[in-house]
């Protein structure tokens, strides 16, 4: 931009002559060619240079169906619904309504 000033600063100073109208269209010129190579390197195409090749994730195995085993009952060990039967470690605390 520094060149701009000098051309306008020159057409200022300079006669009536063709460099006059040089430096003159050098100012307007300048600030939009200067506009047109900054804005020039922004369209950049990055490529995938990694050697690591995403890969899909395996499918998991369809559940093995048992055909000749009968329905579970309750409380088997194989069926959709286990019954677990659960103990508490923790100490019982207290109900304060009982003591009364």
């Amino acid at each position: 931009m520094g060149v701009r000033v000098l051309c306008f600063v020159g057409a200022i100073l300079v006669g009536d002559s063709w460099v006059r109208w040089a430096l003159v269209v050098g100012a307007v010129v300048l600030p939009y060619s200067a506009v047109l190579f900054a804005n020039a390197g922004r369209d950049r195409v990055s490529y995938d240079t990694s050697p690591f090749t995403a890969a899909e994730p395996a499918a998991l195995p369809a559940p093995a169906q048992a055909a000749d085993a009968g329905p579970a009952s309750p409380g088997s060990a194989h069926g959709p619904h286990r019954v677990v039967e659960h103990q508490d470690d923790a100490p019982e605390i207290p109900d304060p309504q009982e003591e009364r």
